[in-house]
C-alpha cells in the first residue's frame, strides 16, 4: 500500500547498480527478479508489485504479450518465482510523476556508481 511518504509494509529494501548494457525495460525486470527471490526466501503471505513501467506491470497482468527476446527469459523467471509464492500477487502500475521518490534513489546508485557527488547534480 503507498502512502505520500513512501511504501507502507515495505517488506524490504535494496538499491544497486545493475550496470550499463541494460535496456531500462532489462533493469526494471532485474530489480523485480531481485525483489521478488527476496519475496520467495522470505515466503511473504501477501505482496503488492508495484512499479512506473507500464509494460512490465501489464506483462505480469497478462494484459500484453511478451516479444522482445531479451526480455522473455526475464518474464518466465518472474513467472517462476511468483509461481513459488505463498500467494497471488497484485500488480499496480504507479505514473512516473508520482514515482519520484523512487526514481531519485535509482539516480544516486547511478551517480555513486560513476563517481560523481551529490553535490555535482
Amino acid at each position: 500500500e503507498i502512502n505520500k511518504g513512501g511504501y507502507k509494509d515495505c517488506v524490504w529494501f535494496d538499491s544497486d547498480y545493475l550496470g550499463d548494457k541494460k535496456t531500462s525495460n532489462q533493469a526494471e525486470y532485474s530489480a523485480l527478479l531481485i525483489g521478488l527471490e527476496e519475496c520467495v526466501d522470505r515466503q511473504v503471505p501477501n505482496l503488492e508489485i508495484c512499479g512506473d513501467s507500464q509494460l512490465i506491470i501489464r506483462q505480469l497482468r497478462g494484459e500484453y504479450q511478451v516479444e522482445h527476446k531479451k526480455l522473455i527469459p526475464l518474464y518466465r523467471k518472474a513467472v517462476q518465482l511468483i509461481s513459488s509464492l505463498p500467494c497471488i500477487p497484485q500488480y499496480t502500475w504507479i505514473p512516473r510523476e508520482e514515482n519520484r521518490h523512487c526514481d531519485r534513489i535509482a539516480n544516486l546508485v547511478v551517480d555513486r556508481e560513476l563517481g560523481l557527488d551529490e553535490e555535482d547534480d
